[in-house]
């Protein structure tokens, strides 16, 4: 029953990505875009660790992190 839960919930937020998308763009995001969203936030948040690890120039990449990459958190929708 617990999974249905995680099914449910992952439903529910991404009819909320769906309507905050309609509203910024005129319409929802194909599965295609939202896979290359999801590609690029992770690449994008490698690039973070990278550079907190000393291998990589990001100015501010730890206050870049906390601010800007919601997957941090745990709130990506995969």
């Amino acid at each position: 029953m617990e999974f249905q839960k995680l099914i449910d919930r992952a439903i529910a937020v991404r009819k909320q990505y769906s309507e905050k998308e309609q509203a910024l763009y005129g319409s929802s995001w194909t599965s295609e875009e939202i896979a290359l969203g999801f590609v690029g936030d992770v690449g994008d948040l490698v690039k973070l660790i990278v550079a907190e690890h000393g291998k990589r120039n990001i100015p501010n990449s730890k206050e870049n992190w906390d601010m800007n990459y919601p997957i941090a958190y745990g709130q990506s929708l995969f």
